[in-house]
């Protein structure tokens, strides 16, 4: 897996800034659009897109007229940039509110790092400061403004595509013009979204509140201060199960109510399981973790081996380049160690590890010396399967002649087969979740 590029843009100093995002992201974003609407362009739809911005967020005209003019006045990037009725996407996220002295608004993004942009930016539109994730070129994922109210979102677990917006321009809009919890909540009644998403809002006054929004204006109200990947009750189990919404929502309930809870103790779980992802390749890896604390105006990326750092009082744009590996393998090992350790094959830096293992155990200890001899020459073939090694392995504590182990009076269970085939038909039963196909590194 290579290494992630992460960028920070101030699109605050020209109107170069933006237009040089437009053109790194807009023409895997057209490809996409295009292939989901089935046409390049419906004049029509694009009438009716643009009616309904005005209609919902007027605010946004002025800038919205501007990125147009941007993009040479292409009219699929107009209908597109609109963000009415668009196709389904979805994300698998954790957040969370920490009510401390300083209250902080914790998240965790969860994708691929090939299917989202990667990037923080600074705004300075209609006089308001925002510093946010960017999504779909002009909305976000997650961002806080000037006033110290801080917003983050999570797939909400359902399938249902209805009449709205995306919501990445909602929370776009929120961040532009309001600056309270009770205001954020209005404007999420008020505008219709296309799909289920859940809102997490901080404010300055500590006021919190996680909105489940459903379709078409339909929303939920709460004062929960964790949210995963459902709402008041799961209704797409095969995806609630992928994700393991109900058990990373579960443990983040019950790390709150420790009296270890701090802000350092929280963001650290947010970076170990379940709650830190390594499922790049079935589109559910953390990409990045997010730490907002709005009444001081800094927000912080964190990864396992670095942090990122970006403030309303000193924003530069930048880069940072991040291997995106499991929590407990560092940084330094090779490119290829994430593939080696999610590979159907025994390869690399894994079967070093595995080698090292065998070798500080005593065989005198073990019930079946001779198979763990026979493990360690298993690992130098070229094509020895994880499946293989999991049963090779379970050989080694049971006796070849059925006796108990001398060295434990406990009794033991025959080792179990592992059924092959059923192993890989539970793969193939997580369907990757579809979203936009973007290629970036």
């Amino acid at each position: 897996m290579q290494p992630t590029l992460f960028r920070s843009i101030d699109l605050s100093t020209s109107d170069n800034a933006w237009t040089a995002l437009f053109q790194a992201f807009w023409p895997a974003y057209r490809s996409w659009f295009v292939d989901k609407k089935g046409t390049q362009i419906n004049h029509k739809e694009l009438a009716l897109a643009e009616q309904q911005l005005e209609h919902h967020m007027p605010e946004l005209m002025p800038i919205y007229r501007k990125l147009v003019r941007l993009t040479g006045n292409d009219p699929v990037a107009a209908q597109f940039l609109t963000l009415y009725r668009p196709p389904a996407y979805l994300i698998n996220c954790s957040q969370a509110v920490l009510q401390t002295e300083e209250p902080m608004l914790i998240r965790n993004y969860d994708l691929s790092p090939e299917l989202s942009e990667n990037t923080v930016t600074h705004s300075n539109w209609l006089g308001r400061k925002v510093i946010a994730t960017n999504e779909c070129l002009w909305g976000a994922d997650d961002g806080m403004n000037d006033t110290g109210l801080a917003l983050s979102l999570t797939f909400g677990g359902s399938q249902q595509v209805g009449d709205g917006f995306g919501i990445p321009l909602i929370m776009r809009y929120i961040l532009q013009t309001c600056t309270t919890v009770p205001q954020t909540i209005a404007v999420l009644k008020r505008i219709p979204s296309h799909m289920a998403y859940n809102v997490t809002a901080i404010d300055a006054a500590g006021d919190f509140a996680t909105i489940m929004v459903g379709i078409e204006g339909n929303i939920h109200v709460t004062r929960e201060r964790t949210i995963t990947n459902h709402q008041q009750q799961v209704v797409w189990s095969q995806q609630a199960q992928f994700s393991k919404t109900i058990e990373r929502k579960q443990f983040l309930d019950e790390f709150l109510q420790q009296p270890t809870c701090t802000p350092e103790t929280m963001t650290a779980a947010f970076l170990q399981a379940p709650l830190r992802s390594t499922q790049y390749d079935k589109s559910f890896g953390t990409v990045y973790t997010a730490v907002y604390q709005p009444q001081s105006g800094r927000m912080r990326y964190v990864w396992p081996d670095r942090e990122w750092s970006h403030s309303f009082d000193d924003f530069k744009d930048g880069d940072i380049s991040v291997q995106l590996l499991p929590a407990l393998l560092s940084t330094q090992t090779s490119e290829n160690t994430y593939a080696d350790t999610h590979a159907d094959h025994v390869t690399g830096v894994m079967r070093d590890i595995l080698e090292n293992m065998l070798q500080h155990i005593t065989p005198a200890l073990l019930p079946n010396p001779q198979a763990s001899i026979q493990l360690s020459e298993a690992l130098q073939v070229q094509n020895y399967e994880w499946i293989q090694f999991a049963n090779d392995f379970a050989r080694i504590w049971t006796k070849a002649d059925g006796q108990q182990n001398p060295v434990n009076d406990l009794p033991r269970q025959p080792a179990q087969q592992i059924d092959v085939e059923s192993v890989k038909a539970s793969k193939a039963f997580h369907s990757k979740p579809k979203r936009i196909a973007l290629v970036f590194h």
